[in-house]
């Protein structure tokens, strides 16, 4: 997946208030495609020390950064937030994390 499309689905959809777990869930999603392409396609390979942590922290900083750009940039009116409010994104963020802390644990071990 391309960068800018990212950038750009983070800065469209996020929403209003709450915005950690839409970050956690869409960035977890991403991360979950990379370790797949690294793993069972061979597309992608890391050099010079370079490992997974590296590259789910700079979806972070990557993250945060367009979305603050993009906060400035975009007048609101050309967004679609989706709403934090509802029960379907909270089990889908408690999911996400369940999920999370499985990957961490079998990559660890």
């Amino acid at each position: 997946m391309s960068f800018s499309y990212l950038a750009l689905f983070l800065v469209r959809y996020r929403p209003k208030r709450r915005t950690f777990p839409f970050f956690f869930m869409t960035l977890t999603f991403i991360f979950t495609l990379e370790v797949l392409l690294k793993e069972y396609a061979g597309i992608i390979n890391f050099k010079n020390g370079w490992d997974y942590w590296d590259s789910y922290s700079l979806y972070w900083v990557f993250s945060r950064l367009f979305d603050w750009i993009g906060e400035g940039v975009v007048p609101p009116k050309h967004r679609s937030p989706i709403r934090s409010e509802t029960a379907g994104y909270w089990i889908l963020f408690l999911l996400t994390g369940i999920y999370f802390v499985i990957g961490i644990f079998i990559q660890r071990f």
